[in-house]
């Protein structure tokens, strides 16, 4: 296969995750509840590989010569970038470039799937998985591309409220979203209409 046609979205980031040779429970686990992220960070358990429209010769020969227990098999998270945060110490979110798309599973997950009580990218943002040894790729029915429209706005609205409450978190949407726009390529991706619904969200949630 053309690997490049893995990475076809232009607006997304692109990670990997090696877990070593084919296992299903392990794959299987990671398509539907999620990647967990080493030390709560997402960089700590991935590669960045490319935006999707910056494939490179580089990318290819990484993906079928993967470093981390010479992995044969290569988790692939793909992120729509407009979601990512600014990482500042000033803004207070540090560490949290890709936090919007992180959840905690509940104990009762974390009890019938053996999951520990952290952070893990949302199994909606896992595409899939590329197998370098029979180079192919199989993708995850839970993706979000793969998804209804309906379902994929119930996700967004989740990864919205979770986007504003690290904001508001840390130095709060006004003066994030002014640091925001004076950056060169950086453009906040929320209405001011959106805004007003997630702070009222966020207020009944106790946020």
């Amino acid at each position: 296969m053309d690997i490049k046609t893995i990475f076809n979205n232009s607006e997304n980031m692109y990670y990997g995750h090696g877990i070593g040779n084919l296992s299903y429970d392990i794959v299987n686990s990671i398509m539907n509840n999620g990647l967990r992220c080493s030390h709560g960070s997402l960089y700590y358990t991935s590669i960045a590989l490319c935006m999707g429209n910056l494939v490179t010769d580089d990318v290819i020969n990484l993906m079928n010569n993967w470093p981390h227990k010479s992995s044969t098999i290569i988790v692939i998270v793909s992120l729509p970038n407009k979601y990512n945060i600014l990482e500042s110490i000033g803004l207070g979110t540090y560490n949290c470039l890709n936090a919007a798309f992180y959840y905690i599973p509940s104990k009762d997950m974390q009890e019938k799937y053996s999951l520990t009580n952290s952070n893990y990218v949302m199994p909606y943002f896992i595409k899939g998985y590329y197998d370098s040894v029979n180079n192919k790729f199989i993708s995850n029915p839970k993706y979000y591309e793969n998804l209804s429209l309906d379902e994929q706005t119930k996700i967004f609205e989740l990864v919205k409220f979770n986007y504003i409450s690290i904001i508001n978190s840390g130095c709060g949407i006004l003066k994030y979203r002014k640091v925001v726009n004076e950056l060169a390529g950086y453009e906040f991706p929320l209405s001011n209409e959106e805004i007003e619904e997630l702070r009222d969200l966020n207020i009944k949630k106790g946020r």
